[in-house]
């Protein structure tokens, strides 16, 4: 595994609160699904504790496995993103209507929501290429 990609699966206790929140999982949901106790997730996240070693690397990698990945704090502040999903999204064509995204399935809005936020937080990251604007 990459450095990189070990990197993404390194959560801070408020990612890890963040990782659960996008996930909807309960402290207990990470607890049992990674086979770490309740109470040190509990204090984990609330920055009373470590976690050691063995246990960071089975959150980590459930939440990693789960679809949530680390954003490390250099690229634009620290946070968590789903990572991209491996069958894209097939967006309604141009000129849908609101009704037409209502009776997609929660599961399919979510996710066009979210890449739309995201497309938005990368081109917002990225600096203004103003060259080819005004002829220029």
């Amino acid at each position: 595994m990459s450095a990189a990609m070990r990197d993404r699966e390194r959560f801070s206790p408020a990612q890890c609160r963040a990782a659960r929140g996008l996930l909807n999982w309960s402290p207990a949901d990470l607890a049992r699904r990674a086979r770490v106790e309740l109470e040190a997730v509990e204090l984990y996240e609330a920055g009373d504790a470590e976690l050691g070693v063995s246990d960071l690397v089975m959150v980590g990698h459930v939440l990693s496995e789960a679809g949530v990945i680390a954003l490390a704090e250099k690229i634009a502040g620290e946070g968590v993103r789903f990572r991209q999903r491996r069958t894209p999204f097939v967006a309604p064509t141009s000129g849908a209507r609101a009704d037409e995204f209502d009776a997609l399935p929660l599961t399919a809005r979510r996710d066009l929501v979210w890449r739309v936020a995201c497309a938005l937080a990368d081109w917002l990251a990225s600096p203004l290429d103003v060259r080819g604007l005004h002829g220029g």
